[in-house]
């Protein structure tokens, strides 16, 4: 009877240990999910939110020294970056240094690591000189090399317009499978897993070498997605689930030697 006992409990342990373990695999959905996106409609600079009471907040979108960019012509749900808007000739260097980018931030109070994806925007080039594009940055490099510092690279790298929008997509995985991503951020792509309590801000420095109202790109929709807002769970609650399974072991343990 005894034997059969230890035999029951350990078929529990193994049944809690396995229970736990599916759990934390049903927490790492593979598919992206969409946290927010920036849709600019009626000249907002908000988020839309995906999931308002998934712990993942944003700031507004900050133009910083771009001024209105719903101006020269723009619908009005869209921003619109003209060849004179960025008033740094055309070079990234000068942009950031002079303060012409986007930025928003993205703070995690999940509770758990959010594993962000990917980035992405819309853009549609019209009558573009030479160039009209931008390298995407965040906080956890920053731009002081705006070469090896850089995610990515979107937007028009030729003279002409684009005939339709053009969806651009910054991998956050795998910086591989970006136009230009430079050393350093490539080097830590972990970097991009953002833990709980912890924010990220990610800059978008738009540039246009034509110095002209009459050459512009409308960019909208910039989205943030993530492997899910629970997708790893904390250590403290990897911790909360290992104490709880063995106090759950001990107790069936109690019993089983109690009957």
């Amino acid at each position: 009877m005894k034997r059969m006992l230890q035999k029951t409990a350990s078929f529990s342990a193994f049944s809690t240990l396995s229970a736990i373990g599916l759990a934390l695999a049903l927490a790492s959905p593979a598919d992206a999910a969409l946290l927010g996106t920036y849709e600019f409609t009626g000249q907002s600079l908000a988020i839309t939110d995906a999931d308002a009471g998934d712990g993942v907040t944003f700031t507004d979108m900050d133009l910083h020294n771009y001024g209105n960019l719903f101006d020269n012509g723009s619908d009005g749900n869209s921003l619109r970056i003209s060849g004179d808007d960025n008033g740094a000739s055309g070079s990234t260097s000068d942009a950031t240094t002079a303060g012409y980018y986007l930025s928003f931030k993205v703070t995690n109070n999940s509770g758990a690591v959010l594993d962000l994806t990917s980035l992405t925007l819309d853009y549609k080039a019209t009558n573009a000189n030479g160039f009209s594009a931008s390298r995407v940055y965040a906080s956890s490099q920053g731009f002081d090399n705006v070469t090896a510092d850089t995610i990515a690279r979107v937007g028009r790298l030729v003279a002409g317009s684009d005939a339709s929008v053009v969806n651009a997509v910054v991998d956050l995985d795998d910086l591989s499978n970006n136009v230009d991503a430079g050393i350093n951020a490539s080097s830590s792509p972990g970097d991009y897993n953002l833990l709980n309590g912890f924010a990220r801000t990610f800059y978008i420095v738009w540039i246009d070498d034509s110095g002209h109202f009459s050459r512009y790109t409308d960019i909208d929709n910039i989205a943030l997605y993530s492997a899910g807002a629970a997708s790893i769970p904390e250590p403290a609650t990897l911790g909360m689930l290992s104490v709880g399974a063995l106090l759950m072991l001990k107790r069936r343990g109690v019993r089983g030697h109690d009957v």
